[in-house]
């Protein structure tokens, strides 16, 4: 573009010496040109005058050109309000509220009480629930995504694609499992119909919760048969909650697919712990030789049970808590007879009662006639003694009985049991008796009490159903508990639960109301999200659906972020018949998102999901507002009192005649809604339509047009005159605002102008997105011969790049390329506009909303059949290091910032480069570009090195070579500088 020229460049010193220099000419008679003299005083006003004429003089070429921008409609743009998502909090003691739309928001006061203000831009029903699960499957793999529900993670995630391999798994458990640990085992039995048990259990991999994690348990192939298992403990077992229900719990996961799905068919589970092994020590042993005489025995060692001269009520007593607290379990005592010492050898009247503690009193568990050689046992206990009495080495058994109780015995509580000579011995002292003169040693029944030399227990819990059986198919639990208790139903462990598309599920804790549902969802924009490639145009088809009890139904959603290729809303309508189901072990009600057809080149990344959420604008609505009266002349002008007034104000004329209908379709069918209503007490309010330019408008249409803060009519010829009246043009709406300072910060919008019952709190988690100060007339000056050449159609690169630049004042640079991968496509690549305050050298990444813009623009100006991709421009993050020489006088901070920054400027996005228009898109970084660049610092003598990095690779490199739509960012300088002295 022509620079618009100086008609006169002189300056103020200018026609100060010319006149000066004339002055010999026109005046010989005045010598004293000192500054003192009058005359030079009166020279210098005058040229002072002379100077303000000029400066007018040269600006009629810039009102010529602007007046011409001005009649071919070229205006400035209007400032652009910024967006940004609130999300509001109801209290607990409501339901659901429902927030009007133009709820006014606000910022908190700044330090010179200036906030910014907002309006909702949609009603919102807020309701009392929230969003407790969020998980994609695809076929059997899962992931759990609720971490970024309640707090978004930058990386996002994938909405249509489980990492997780879903497995199957089988849990039993029950409190009795506590005890299975090192030398015990459990059998699970499974009785089924079909004859393939032994094929079942050869598919499943069992482990154990052990208080931290899960644990392999070895099957003990010698105990194990055709339909049971029997894992052998491995350690203390820890309590785990499983579906909600928190037990001791064993679990079998399928590691291979069945034959046939009948093969996973039971009918019950059986389940029964016991020893295996050696068996185990009791706890503790006592010997009660005499009445209250204990003595506490060794059961490693070899011991007398009764003492060594057992008489009546000799007793022997032995504890062993994690034995005889298995209800109903067959026991079974090992004792072995010392191997040297002499058989015991008992009366004829020798009677053993055993007896078991319950509580504070001994309870019979059978008698021993061990001079009879006979066993009787109580009624329901099955007491066997394989031991006669402790005659030989044998095992006791009897089954624990269910009155059994913790007691004390000798100062010690525990489950006790106990051996007591009733009648009899097993043997008498021998002793000198004298014969006439002689003492004679005489022993008739000698005395031979037992010995043991080991007491092993052993225990095994009948088989009986498992109090719990879970099944976990594709993270869906069932629980089978009862069924498996009764026996009588057959039941499938391993089920098929997968999705045959790509699924999103999401679970609210209540159900949803009948009411308008806003669902948001955040993605992650640094990514470009397209469709996948192919021939014909793809088209993500996802289907939003909610569980009806029996069958998931069609949300008829309305999706704004086209298939999660950008953030929006997802919009529907709460059903009644919602209800809760199972998914990844959680019973919500869910509602899902199957994509149908079609797919990604690249995977969206959803960062967050938010409910009760809608957007707001940096804007300020106004009702009613009299513009004026109108006194039927040609040509009115009626000034606004707010500016710049934003688009979309609805400008009412009351008429006292009422239009032609043919006048008012025609108005109908260009507004697209309602354009006429009836006024008190008597005329007509006529909404008239805003145009560029009145130039093909008639004498009969309602077309007015905005002009900055100017609204004028026609005259008759090329627009219609409003008719004469008394406060009869009108702003029945309008909005002002917009600016860069909408776009706030995340947390920021936090006050409500209005207060609304039972919400507790409102706020934004993430930044205004949008927000655009009113066009220059720099911009404007230079956006316009583009305009007049494009002729509002996109056909060169240069086309698209400044009618891109049309669709928002917050775009800084725009690009524009062919795409390689297909033809008919053009990239476009947006840098925004950035606010250097906060960060001299901030990374410009354009918003959502931004891109959004400038897409539709770009639109609406291509050729048909023409694809424009929109994207963020990408960054190339280096490190430059170098080394600097700065004269002796330099301060060595100073020298450090200065070059830090004339690196960071040099290569800025917006002001780099050598012409300071921004570092070319594209362009290849040279280390000799920033020798360049450092030595325009003063203070630098000479710079000595300079050393690339590239932070993507972790390299040292000679140069960056960027994309088609990279620019480098400089994530850090170090620098080395040394003064000029040093060296010399």
């Amino acid at each position: 573009m022509i620079p618009s020229p100086n008609l006169d460049d002189r300056t103020f010193e200018d026609i100060v010496d010319e006149a000066i220099r004339l002055i010999p000419q026109y005046c010989p008679e005045w010598t004293n040109f000192n500054k003192s003299d009058p005359g030079i005083t009166l020279i210098e006003l005058f040229a002072w005058m002379m100077e303000m004429v000029l400066y007018r003089l040269n600006k009629v070429p810039q009102k010529n050109y602007l007046a011409f921008l001005d009649l071919i409609g070229i205006r400035l743009k209007p400032p652009q309000p910024a967006r940004v998502v609130v999300t509001f909090k109801l209290s607990d003691k409501k339901d659901l509220l429902k927030v009007p739309k133009l709820t006014t928001l606000a910022t908190q006061p700044a330090n010179d009480g200036s906030v910014v203000s907002f309006e909702t831009t949609e009603p919102l029903t807020v309701i009392n629930n929230q969003i407790l699960s969020c998980f994609s499957q695809y076929g059997r793999k899962l992931t759990d995504h609720s971490a970024y529900v309640n707090t978004g993670l930058k990386e996002g995630f994938d909405p249509f694609a489980g990492t997780v391999h879903s497995e199957r798994y089988l849990y039993v458990g029950g409190d009795n499992l506590w005890d299975l640990n090192m030398g015990n085992a459990l059998r699970i039995r499974f009785d089924t119909v079909h004859e393939q048990t032994d094929e079942l259990l050869s598919l499943l991999e069992w482990s154990a919760w052990d208080g931290s994690r899960w644990i392999e348990m070895d099957a003990d192939p010698a105990m194990s048969d055709f339909d049971s298992v029997v894992l052998r403990g491995r350690r203390q077992m820890g309590r785990v909650e499983v579906n909600g229900v928190d037990s001791f719990w064993v679990r079998a996961r399928l590691a291979l697919p069945p034959s046939s799905p009948d093969i996973t068919h039971v009918q019950s589970i059986q389940a029964a712990l016991m020893t295996v092994g050696d068996g185990m020590l009791p706890d503790h042993v006592y010997s009660e030789e005499s009445l209250d005489n204990f003595q506490v025995l060794d059961p490693q060692r070899p011991f007398h049970p009764f003492g060594k001269q057992p008489a009546e009520e000799s007793a022997f007593y032995l504890q062993a808590d994690g034995v005889f607290s298995h209800k109903n379990a067959e026991i079974r005592i090992w004792f072995e007879l010392k191997a040297d010492a002499p058989t015991p050898s008992p009366s004829e009247e020798l009677t053993l009662e055993w007896e078991y503690l319950a509580g504070k009193k001994w309870q019979p568990l059978g008698q021993v006639f061990a001079g009879q050689e006979l066993v009787k046992g109580v009624k329901g206990i099955d007491f066997e003694d394989g031991t006669l009495g402790f005659t030989r080495s044998g095992m006791i058994s009897f089954k624990v009985p269910p009155k059994m109780e913790k007691g004390d015995v000798n100062g010690l509580e525990g489950l006790w049991i106990r051996c007591r000579i009733a009648k009899g011995d097993y043997g008498v002292p021998g002793e000198y008796v004298l014969d006439g003169d002689t003492w004679i040693w005489k022993e008739e029944r000698p005395l031979r009490p037992p010995i043991l030399t080991r007491t092993n227990l052993r225990f095994a819990d009948p088989e009986r159903p498992a109090a719990l059986v879970m099944a976990e198919n594709d993270g869906v639990f069932s629980d089978f508990s009862d069924l498996n208790q009764a026996g009588q139903t057959e039941f499938e462990l391993f089920q098929t639960v997968e999705e045959a598309s790509p699924t999103l599920y999401i679970g609210f804790e209540k159900p949803l109301p009948n009411e308008e549902i806003k669902l948001y969802f955040k993605l992650r924009e640094e990514l470009e999200v397209q469709p996948e490639a192919s021939d014909m145009p793809s088209q993500q088809v996802i289907e939003w659906e909610y569980f009806a009890g029996t069958q998931w139904k069609n949300l008829f959603a309305k999706d704004e972020t086209n298939g999660f290729s950008r953030s929006g809303f997802v919009t529907f309508l709460g059903q009644p018949d919602f209800v809760k189901s199972k998914r990844l072990g959680k019973s919500l009600y869910f509602i899902r998102a199957r994509l149908q057809m079609g797919g990604y080149i690249q995977a969206p990344r959803i960062q967050r999901v938010l409910l009760n959420s809608v957007y707001a604008s940096n804007v300020t609505t106004y009702g009613e507002t009299v513009l004026g009266s109108s006194d039927g002349v040609p040509d009115q002008e009626f000034h606004l009192l707010r500016s710049p007034v934003l688009p979309g104000q609805e400008l009412w004329v009351l008429e006292k005649e009422k239009p032609p209908e043919k006048e008012i379709q025609q108005l109908a069918e260009a507004m697209g809604r309602e354009v006429m209503r009836k006024a008190k007490p008597h005329g007509w309010w006529v909404l008239w339509q805003e145009v560029d330019d009145l130039y093909q408008s008639g004498g009969r249409d309602r077309h007015y047009v905005k002009d900055g803060d100017v609204i004028r009519f026609g005259d008759g010829i090329h627009g219609m005159i409003p008719p004469k009246g008394d406060k009869n043009v009108r702003l029945m709406r309008f909005q002002v605002g917009g600016g860069l300072q909408g776009n706030v910060v995340p947390g920021a919008v936090t006050v409500l102008k209005k207060t609304l019952p039972d919400i507790e709190s409102v706020t934004n988690y993430f930044p205004g997105e949008g927000g655009a100060d009113m066009e220059s007339l720099d911009e404007v000056k230079k956006r316009a011969p583009y305009v007049i050449r494009s002729r509002q159609r996109a056909v060169t690169a240069e086309d698209f790049e400044w009618l891109g630049r049309e669709a928002s004042t917050g775009v800084a640079r725009i690009k524009a390329f062919p795409c390689t991968r297909r033809e008919g496509e053009v990239t476009v690549v947006v840098v925004p506009k950035v606010d250097r305050k906060a960060d001299p050298f901030p990374r410009p990444v354009a918003s959502g909303e931004l891109l959004n813009r400038v897409k539709t623009r770009l639109d609406q100006a291509k050729l048909v059949g023409t694809k424009v991709n929109v994207s963020r421009a990408r960054y190339k993050d280096i490190k430059v290091g170098v080394t600097v020489i700065r004269q002796g006088a330099a301060d060595s901070e100073t020298v450090r910032q200065a070059v830090e920054n004339s690196i960071r400027e040099f290569l800025d996005p917006l002001i780099g480069g050598r012409n300071h228009r921004g570092w070319p898109f594209g362009k290849t970084l040279l280390k000799i570009d920033l020798y360049h660049a450092i030595e325009l610092v003063s203070s630098v003598e000479f710079v000595e090195s300079v050393t690339l990095y590239d932070l993507d690779t972790q390299r040292v490199v000679e140069q960056v070579r960027l994309g088609p739509g990279e620019l480098p960012f400089v994530q850090q300088v170090e620098i080395v500088e040394r003064a000029l002295e040093r060296i010399i």
